[in-house]
């Protein structure tokens, strides 16, 4: 796919994150981001991460998180995050910037559905990787209690 067709695709996908979207529609953009975000098995596509990034998808998602909604657009929305922040700081930067950790921390509140706290401690893992600033961004909003409490990061 040429540069300015895969950027223009992957604009057009995180339009589509906007809030009040339809959710069907929610959820087949954060998936196909999310698959565009990954080169191959345990192996991220660099240059589409900071596509998305550029785009204003890591902010749209951290907001789709933030608002709640259905499992099924959280979950899709959290398979994205975990993408884009695979062995990449500027995305790992980029969601604690735009309030992402609070926004995970907040999944991971008793009551919550299991598998979207599994999956929400598993992107605070990718998030957290090798950045310090992160580490304490995740402390900072109640994560430090959450670690106690089992979900292991």
């Amino acid at each position: 796919m040429a540069r300015g067709a895969a950027h223009g695709r992957i604009a057009a996908l995180v339009a589509l994150l906007a809030p009040g979207g339809a959710p069907a529609k929610q959820e087949g953009a954060a998936c196909e981001l999310a698959r565009l975000c990954a080169a191959g098995p345990h192996q991220p596509n660099r240059q589409n991460q900071d596509r998305v990034r550029a785009a204003g998808g890591v902010a749209a998602l951290v907001q789709l998180l933030a608002l709640g909604g259905s499992d099924v657009v959280l979950h899709a929305a959290l398979c994205t995050l975990d993408s884009l922040c695979w062995d990449n700081g500027q995305n790992q930067d980029s969601v604690r910037e735009c309030g992402g950790a609070a926004a995970l921390v907040g999944l991971l509140a008793p009551g919550g559905a299991p598998y979207l706290q599994a999956q929400a401690a598993g992107v605070l893992r990718n998030l957290c990787w090798e950045n310090d600033q992160n580490i304490n961004s995740f402390a900072q909003c109640g994560g430090a209690r959450v670690y106690r409490v089992g979900y292991r990061v």
